[in-house]
């Protein structure tokens, strides 16, 4: 490993150096925006039409690229897989089958490595799209569908893939968000495919984790407090609900209530002169993100959810919330 330079360091020279480099891929990226009408659309339409999956395959920093955008289109729903092209050759190339599209990644269009994929879809009858920043390539040429990008020189003296990777790793993400539109691809969808993880708990939805039938703590308006008080100890919320003749929520009794009127006899206190009325409520199907916030501005730890009679359906409890990573 070559060592730094650490007895003098010109961070007037280092900040230079990366505007520099980010300055060189915007200009990539303008140069894609302003042909994206006729390179996009193509790509789009094949991918729509297909009947099995996408294959993605490229070597070294087109190789993560193409990784990458395997996995985003996967993420939305879109059956991609990356296919390694070293290991293609030694019995992975199974994977590509009929109905299966191929997109090649390579900059110089002239990585022999993906010389045995090319050969093995031209052979199956699979669509290959190949994006390249070099016209009359190996992969220009055999491509059904050849995506060129913009020749916009690397953001060094050395030719490392930079601007390049940008532009490659953008047009990806470019597609995969045109396919979310056609998919109608929702937010539920996404929670579907991320369970775990920072995405999938703000895409919880309140009645995934909210206590509900006999875990519930609802208690009648002819009460006494006493009755809210053993309800309360047995449910363990910290809460409970109070409902008319008709089963709607009209009241909330919290520990804090309870402790606020803690000179009333509750052996003769009517829970209706304890509770607090016409009590903060959340509609069933929320997010839990939206209940969280809700929760934190209004500093509540527990909220009822209720339908659109204004029943009450489920509890929840701000530590329901943060075991549940919200």
């Amino acid at each position: 490993m070559l060592e730094s330079n650490k007895t003098h360091v010109d961070l007037r020279l280092d900040l230079e150096i990366a505007k520099a480099v980010i300055t060189q891929e915007i200009r990539g990226l303008e140069a894609l925006l302003n042909g994206i009408d006729s390179c996009l659309p193509p790509v789009v339409e094949s991918l729509l039409a297909i009947s099995g999956k996408v294959v993605i395959s490229g070597i070294g920093k087109s190789g993560h690229i193409a990784r990458k955008i395997a996995a985003t289109f996967s993420s939305i729903g879109f059956p991609a897989v990356f296919l390694h092209p070293a290991e293609a050759g030694h019995g992975d190339m199974g994977v590509i089958a009929n109905g299966d599209i191929a997109i090649l990644i390579s900059n110089s269009g002239e990585s022999f490595e993906l010389n045995a994929i090319i050969h093995y879809c031209k052979r199956m009858g699979v669509k290959i799209v190949g994006i390249t920043r070099k016209t009359d390539s190996t992969l220009d040429k055999l491509s059904d569908i050849a995506v060129i990008m913009p020749n916009i020189s690397e953001a060094n003296n050395l030719n490392i893939p930079t601007t390049s990777s940008i532009m490659a790793l953008s047009f990806g993400d470019a597609i995969a968000m045109v396919l979310k539109r056609h998919l109608g691809f929702s937010a539920e969808d996404y929670r579907l495919y991320h369970p775990s993880g920072y995405i999938g708990s703000k895409l919880l939805k309140i009645d995934d984790i909210m206590h509900c039938g006999e875990e519930m703590p609802i208690i009648s308006e002819a009460a006494l407090g006493i009755d809210a008080i053993l309800l309360m100890t047995g449910k363990r919320l910290g809460c409970v609900g109070v409902v008319d003749a008709n089963g709607l929520l009209i009241g909330m009794v919290t520990d804090g209530d309870l402790r606020r009127k803690i000179k009333m006899d509750f052996t003769i206190t009517k829970v209706t002169d304890i509770m607090t009325s016409n009590p903060i409520t959340v509609d069933e199907g929320v997010f839990a993100v939206e209940v969280m916030i809700l929760m934190e501005q209004r500093k509540i730890n527990q909220i009822f959810v209720v339908n659109g009679k204004h029943e009450p359906v489920g509890v929840i409890h701000l530590h329901d919330l943060i075991r549940a990573g919200v």
